[in-house]
């Protein structure tokens, strides 16, 4: 695997990854502190009892998630005006994975764009300063309604140990010009370059897999063709056997039986054959 700058672009893509880098949510609504760190902001999700994502058959609770303003990753060559980036740590350790967002300035509105806009501009009046921390009110604060329902990329960062998910330029989430301006003003440039690996492609998007329950692990690695190689390792399902239909059991019980009434007889006429010669 060669570790270079990262350019998230269908250009770069090496091979297919469909089952290897399967990812599915399910985000429960949350708090928001927001927190201007000078060159990000950072945002607060609350822990809940039943971990919200499985990928690649590992369970991940959210870590951080951060706003950086341009983005941290170049998409098709060039950054993005900005960019979100959710961290998620895993259960049973390992490697982070996290799910990146370009984001673009456009006139366009969606939920996204509503929580965005609200959290920069409760981050410019309550936390404008490096340092400084906000509680931000909002009714439908769930990551839920910033990931795309889209293709993916994947690829990994081996200097950081983050498994990474992408999503393309043409699935960002918009921002007004006048947001930005403002994210702008109260955030700096990042100035940190970002690497990674070989780009593979998921066409299915997240959420495709019927079920996050199972054992099964799936390596990623290079195809050079549309086929995927994957290593599986699984449990074997166990069999139920109706012992009771069973035609040995069924003779090893009648034949059970069999003998003990032949010694329930035979005690039966020893005893009153004893009583008799009493007589």
């Amino acid at each position: 695997m060669t570790t270079t700058e990262m350019n998230i672009s269908a250009d770069n893509v090496v091979g297919e990854c469909e089952l290897k880098c399967m990812y599915n949510h399910k985000y429960l609504n949350s708090s928001c502190i927001a927190t201007n760190n000078g060159v990000m902001i950072l945002l607060s999700y609350d822990k809940t009892s039943t971990h919200p994502v499985t990928y690649n058959n590992n369970k991940y609770d959210v870590g951080q998630i951060t706003i950086y303003s341009p983005s941290f990753h170049k998409y098709n060559g060039d950054f993005m005006d900005a960019e979100i980036i959710i961290t998620h740590n895993p259960i049973m350790g390992g490697a982070q994975m996290a799910v990146a967002i370009p984001i673009i300035q456009s006139t366009a509105s969606t939920t996204a764009t509503t929580l965005l806009t609200q959290i920069i501009d409760g981050v410019s009046t309550g936390a404008p300063n490096n340092g400084e921390s906000t509680t931000i009110s909002l009714s439908n604060y769930s990551l839920t309604n910033f990931i795309p329902t889209k293709p993916f990329y994947n690829f990994s960062d081996t200097t950081t140990n983050i498994e990474y998910i992408a999503f393309d330029k043409e699935n960002s989430i918009d921002l007004s010009q006048q947001t930005l301006n403002t994210l702008r003003s109260i955030i700096g440039n990042y100035n940190v370059t970002a690497y990674g690996g070989d780009l593979f492609y998921n066409k299915k998007g997240p959420n495709t897999a019927s079920s996050t329950e199972g054992d099964i692990y799936i390596s990623c690695s290079p195809t050079g063709n549309s086929e995927e190689n994957i290593d599986v390792v699984y449990d074997k399902p166990s069999v139920s056997v109706d012992v009771l239909s069973n035609p040995i059991f069924k003779f090893l019980v009648g034949a059970l039986l069999f003998i003990i009434t032949f010694y329930v007889i035979h005690l039966l006429i020893l005893f009153f054959a004893g009583n008799v010669k009493k007589k």
